[in-house]
C-alpha cells in the first residue's frame, strides 16, 4: 500500500489485508489492527483522487472496507484511526458517494469513530458538513448503512448532546422524513429506539410534522 507501483497495486494490497485480517488468529489480528502504518495507508487510500480531481471510486471502496473491518473487530484502533484523519476522509467519501455500498462503509467507519471522544470531536468540529452528509445518505445505504447513520447521529446529538451536531441535524433537509421512514422500515429495535430519541431534536408540532407525509407514515408519529 505504501510503495505500490500504481494505484491498482495499492487497492489490491488493501483487499488482501482485509482478507488476511478476516482469517487471522486472535493475537495476530489484534497486532495487525493496531498498526499505525496500516491505518495510515488505508486513510491515504480513501483520499486518493483520479485524473479529474474526484475521489477514485475503487480506492475509496477498498480503503473504507478494510477500515470498517478493522474498527469492527478492534475497538482500540478507533483512536489511532481518528488521529490519522479517518473522520474527514470518511465524510468526504460519504458526500461524494453515489453507491449504497460505499456509503454504508463510510457510515460504518463514522459509527466506529464516534465510539471514542476523539472521533466525536472530529465529527462535530465540522458538523455543518458532516451531519447533513450522514442524514442525506441515511436511506441510501441499505439497512446496515441506515442503522449506522442513526447510531452516529444518536451518539453525537442525543447521548453526548453536542449542540453543533444537534443544530446541524435539525437543519438538515429531509432529516425528520428519513427518521420516520427508518422507523417503519423493519430496522432493529435498537435503531428504532435511537431514531425515536432523535426525533426530540426537531422542535415542531404534530401538524407541521404531518405536512408532506402520506398515511403510511403518519401512524408512527410519536407526538
Amino acid at each position: 500500500m505504501r510503495g505500490g507501483s500504481d494505484l491498482e497495486a495499492r487497492i489490491d494490497a488493501a483487499k488482501l489485508a482485509e482478507l488476511l485480517l478476516a482469517n487471522a488468529a486472535g493475537e495476530a489480528k489484534a497486532a495487525a489492527t493496531k498498526s499505525s502504518e496500516l491505518l495510515a495507508e488505508l486513510v491515504r487510500l480513501v483520499g486518493t483522487v483520479d485524473e479529474t480531481g474526484a475521489l477514485d471510486r475503487n480506492a475509496v471502496d477498498a480503503g473504507l472496507s478494510c477500515l470498517a473491518a478493522i474498527c469492527g473487530s478492534c475497538r482500540a484502533a478507533r483512536g489511532e484511526m481518528v488521529r490519522l484523519g479517518a473522520v474527514p476522509a470518511a465524510v468526504r467519501a460519504l458526500r461524494a458517494s453515489t453507491e449504497s455500498g460505499a456509503s454504508a462503509k463510510a457510515l460504518r467507519v463514522l459509527e466506529s469513530a464516534v465510539g471514542c471522544a476523539e472521533g466525536r470531536a472530529a465529527l462535530c468540529a465540522n458538523a455543518e458538513d458532516a451531519i447533513p452528509a450522514v442524514v442525506g445518505k441515511m436511506m441510501k445505504a441499505g439497512r446496515d448503512g441506515a442503522e449506522a447513520a442513526v447510531a452516529v447521529l444518536w451518539a453525537v446529538c442525543h447521548r453526548y448532546q453536542d449542540r453543533r451536531a444537534a443544530d446541524a441535524a435539525a437543519a438538515a433537509e429531509g432529516g425528520l422524513t428519513r427518521l420516520l421512514l427508518l422507523m417503519q422500515s423493519g430496522c432493529s429495535p435498537a435503531a428504532r429506539q435511537m431514531a425515536l430519541e432523535l426525533l426530540k431534536i426537531y422542535r415542531v408540532n404534530a401538524k407541521s410534522c404531518l405536512a408532506g407525509y402520506d398515511s403510511k407514515t403518519t401512524h408512527i408519529m410519536p407526538f
